[in-house]
């Protein structure tokens, strides 16, 4: 019997290691990744295509195509859909970013397999009714001008001005202007072009063992995508504005929200995933530099983050809050503050502990289910991460020192770099 009146003891973590997936090329321009968990009873399948509002014609377009894609085909309805998915118990879920557009459904083994043929119709020959985007239009448009009210939002957008420069296609969030200017006819321009001149990932996670011939039934669906040519995708690198503070006024806000940002590394730099470890100690945890002095000790915001965001070929130091707007200039010198002490004092023993088990926690949450082993796999490749980058946290945060963290912060993280963003009265 479980003794329960015994606490568990408290150890340090093994060392962890994600498990591999199979990968196949099923025809040109169509990979299959698939991870099997036999008798976890549920299948998961998402599809990605390398298209989306960074890459397509009509800006601000793309964004609508997975969202709609279960608002009919040329064989269903989208009442039909609804009610298909509905009795089967399966969910959808459409999925997008600037550069990649996809859609996802996740069931029991047995219905997701059976309903195959309906997604790849709703991928392939949507219909994109004109009523059901002049829904999805007006709805966009107006919580994109409630969003402009909104002092966190407004800080973000300024900041990827600042960050990645005025034009730039991937950081850059769509504007009402650009959002109210797209048609239907632009939706389906930019589908076409997405899924017939564009590589295709298909993503399979769960139970692979139930169905005898599941293994088949999912290569004959991906064969079935296969784009008519293939496009590549040219990466724009940002084009950081000068280091400034840039202040927009909004009338009757209570609060300021400050976005800084700092020009950083890219994902295939040497230096990336130790440099990820030293921004999360600056602001990526609860126990952080930043939340400790400027929360905790200060009472100054409710909550003060950082993160390191990166693309292939750059990156970029984000820190972000919101505060009384009596305390913005406090709020932004005691940043200024923070990163010069992160690069001259070293953490103590106690903070270090701190750190690695926020980051092992992290790390090991990955590999709770077949699903988040496989959001892994699928962020790999929506955020261009490099083979090997689990391993290679591990690897940092168990072999982390003070010092190193102090010779990072450093070299990459300078308070004179800092570009602020300020959305205030």
């Amino acid at each position: 019997m479980l003794d329960r009146k015994t606490p568990p003891s408290v150890r340090e973590f093994d060392s962890l290691a994600i498990p591999s997936i199979e990968t196949a090329k099923i025809c040109e321009g169509v990979t299959l990744c698939s991870y099997n968990r036999p008798k976890c009873g549920i299948l998961r399948v998402n599809v990605f295509w390398n298209a989306g509002d960074a890459n397509l014609p009509v800006r601000g377009a793309a964004s609508f195509v997975a969202p709609m894609l279960c608002d009919g085909t040329q064989s269903h309805t989208g009442e039909a859909i609804a009610q298909i998915f509905d009795f089967n118990g399966v969910s959808l879920r459409p999925i997008g970013n600037a550069k990649y557009t996809g859609i996802g459904i996740l069931g029991e083994t047995d219905k997701v397999l059976a309903l195959l043929p309906l997604l790849s119709d709703m991928i392939l020959t949507p219909t994109f009714p004109d009523g059901a985007f002049e829904a999805q239009h007006r709805t966009r448009l107006a919580n994109m001008r409630t969003a402009l009210t909104k002092p966190s939002y407004v800080a973000s957008c300024l900041s990827a001005e600042l960050s990645y420069g005025p034009d730039h296609p991937y950081m850059l969030p769509v504007t009402a202007e650009q959002c109210e200017a797209v048609s239907v006819a632009d939706v389906r321009r930019c589908h076409y072009e997405g899924i017939t001149h564009h590589s295709i990932h298909v993503f399979v996670t769960g139970d692979l063992d139930s169905v005898s011939d599941a293994r088949s039934i999912v290569a004959s669906f991906a064969s079935g995508l296969k784009p008519a040519s293939m496009e590549s995708f040219v990466d724009i690198p940002p084009s950081p504005q000068p280091p400034q503070i840039r202040v927009e006024h909004l009338p009757h806000t209570i609060q300021s929200a400050i976005c800084a940002s700092i020009p950083a590394i890219g994902r295939q730099h040497p230096d990336y995933v130790d440099l990820r470890h030293a921004v999360i100690a600056l602001g990526g945890y609860f126990g952080s530099r930043l939340m400790t002095n400027i929360r905790e000790r200060k009472g100054l915001t409710y909550g003060i983050g950082a993160a390191l965001i990166g693309v292939r070929k750059s990156g970029m130091v984000q820190i972000s809050a919101q505060c009384d707007t009596e305390y913005t200039d406090t709020v932004v010198e005691e940043i200024r503050n923070e990163l010069k002490l992160l690069a001259s004092e070293p953490m103590c023993e106690d903070e270090m502990t701190r750190l690695r088990r926020d980051v092992m926690s992290t790390l090991a949450t990955t590999l709770d289910t077949p699903l988040s082993i496989m959001d892994y796999y699928e962020s790999a490749l929506l955020a261009d991460i490099p083979n090997g980058y689990y391993a290679a946290q591990v690897r940092s945060i168990t072999s982390m020192t003070p010092e190193r963290l102090c010779r990072l912060a450093a070299c990459y993280l300078h308070p004179e770099e800092l570009r602020i963003a300020i959305a205030t009265i």
